[in-house]
């Protein structure tokens, strides 16, 4: 196959449907806030995470068209070997092994192995995941969240700051599901799990709490105050959510529907705290 099919077999473009890795932003946020210095633990780190990404791509688009004829990628490619799912997920797991040998957390291997683990059940028969509704959808910001959990903890133990912080990206991650959720509630082929107007309110509720807790927790420590503000005009912005919004936002992350210029300050200041 050639490169560039590769490129879209593997979902590594931004197009209708974000590019998989995405992901890796949510381990370089948590290498960054982690403070993670020794150059052979976050490089052996991001091929996992690399190749996991592309397995678990793969798997998901191939089961896709092939149990519901659902026309993406994999199938405009021809429906290729499974062996283009079985090769980066093999090297994602030898590479587990040696982040072991290295002397990664034990907390950071974990959350490699629940992430890889979830990756499986979520897109391949029988057990998928994904087919079984909300149960199953439960499972996504789960799988992204280890991500992050995994880079933050790569070198060290959890302390109070990287726990409350590590929670906020739980939630965000929640919260970009239920966008997506929306999204999928005016679509046709997509499975529609909630009405958009209760999962609306599922959005309010998640965002107004979040932002009042984070709120408080800026008075205990006023670095929180970041995100509390970011969850706040978050809110804000749910007010003029529509049904073409989330695509509409996808082609800019400065959208204010994602406000990730929060994540950005933290990342700022976990460099600083490296070299300083």
């Amino acid at each position: 196959m050639l490169p560039t099919a590769l490129f879209e077999v593997y979902r590594l473009r931004h197009d209708v449907k974000i590019s998989a890795l995405r992901l890796l932003g949510y381990v370089g946020f948590g290498l960054v806030i982690g403070r993670v210095t020794q150059g052979i633990l976050w490089s052996i780190d991001l091929v996992i995470v690399f190749f996991g990404i592309l397995s678990a791509s793969f798997f998901n688009d191939y089961y896709d068209a092939r149990l519901r004829g659902e026309e993406n990628v994999v199938m405009r490619a021809g429906m290729p070997s499974l062996l283009y799912g079985f090769v980066p997920l093999g090297i994602a797991i030898l590479a587990i092994g040696a982040l072991w040998y290295v002397g990664a957390s034990t907390f950071s291997l974990m959350g490699l192995g629940g992430a890889c683990v979830l990756s499986i059940l979520y897109s391949i028969p029988p057990v998928r995941l994904k087919d079984r509704g909300a149960l199953g959808a439960f499972f996504v910001p789960i799988g992204i969240y280890l991500l992050f959990w995994q880079a933050l903890f790569l070198e060290r133990a959890p302390d109070m700051f990287a726990l409350v912080l590590a929670w906020n990206v739980f939630i965000f991650a929640w919260y970009l599901e239920l966008l997506h959720w929306y999204e999928d509630a005016f679509e046709v082929v997509e499975p529609h799990r909630l009405s958009p107007e209760n999962i609306l309110w599922i959005l309010y509720g998640i965002v107004f709490i979040q932002s009042g807790l984070l709120l408080g927790a800026g008075i205990v420590s006023p670095i929180f105050l970041i995100s509390g503000f970011a969850w706040a005009l978050r809110f804000w912005a749910l007010r003029f959510l529509g049904p073409h919004t989330i695509h509409a936002a996808r082609r800019s992350i400065m959208h204010p529907i994602w406000r990730l210029e929060e994540f950005a300050l933290y990342g700022l200041i976990g460099i600083i705290h490296i070299f300083v």
